[in-house]
């Protein structure tokens, strides 16, 4: 499976979020994106490897207390291959989160890993009412991309 990782984060003094493709370097300790619910662990962690881009797809391995360890499989796609899917990280800030797509983890209501196919959405708001906020998953061409729904 080909894909993309994306993240939704809480902007601060704002109810808004922001879309960030990937995972930054900075962010990762031996290739491990720490949650407080687990953990993204980048499979290739050669200089030229992807941090945003997934090509075979992921694991998930049920760790204890809820915990789980997702192994993304980040090398660089040949060529002009169709994204099948999204990786959407909602790490926290959230205070409501409803979805379409498949939940494959996170402990509580306000945080997630969700495997978002075209058409999947989520709504996210920060506060209890606060603006909801729609993104959603689209094909475009060969590439996939998570998009704010409402204006």
């Amino acid at each position: 499976m080909i894909g993309k990782i994306v993240q939704l984060i809480g902007k601060t003094a704002s109810e808004d979020f922001e879309v960030v493709y990937g995972i930054p370097e900075k962010s990762t300790v031996n290739g491990r994106y720490q949650l407080n619910f687990g953990e993204v662990v980048l499979g290739n962690l050669s200089p030229d490897a992807s941090r945003t881009y997934i090509y075979g797809g992921h694991l998930v391995n049920e760790k204890d207390d809820g915990f789980k360890e997702i192994i993304v499989f980040n090398d660089n796609i040949p060529g002009e291959e169709t994204e099948e899917y999204l990786l959407l990280i909602i790490p926290s800030g959230a205070f409501q989160l409803k979805t379409t797509a498949k939940r494959i983890a996170g402990r509580y209501a306000h945080e997630a890993v969700l495997e978002m196919h075209p058409g999947d959405i989520v709504e996210i708001s920060k506060t209890f009412n606060g603006t909801r906020t729609v993104y959603m998953a689209v094909q475009a061409d060969y590439e996939m991309f998570l998009i704010k729904r409402n204006r």
